[in-house]
């Protein structure tokens, strides 16, 4: 498993969200997306909400290999 640490300002690091991580990205709305296992069998790509559970937004994919974000927040996904 891989993890995603909180840094607070004063340095204390938390553990904020574990997964089998491939990638990350910052939509231009600091919505946090990752790219890692859904489920048992399959990879995609998931939302990360405020509550730091995970939204799939596109499952079924070997691995992802890019996301990038448009100025109004659109996502494209690059696979593999």
């Amino acid at each position: 498993m891989d993890r995603i640490w909180k840094v607070d300002t004063s340095g204390v690091k938390r553990p904020y969200l574990e997964n089998e991580l491939r990638m990350i990205a910052i939509s231009p709305g600091n919505t946090l997306y990752i790219s890692g296992r859904v489920g048992n069998y399959y990879y995609g790509v998931l939302r990360v909400n405020a509550d730091q559970s995970l939204t799939p937004i596109a499952v079924g994919f070997l691995d992802a290999v890019g996301l990038a974000f448009d100025v109004a927040g659109t996502c494209t996904l690059r696979t593999i």
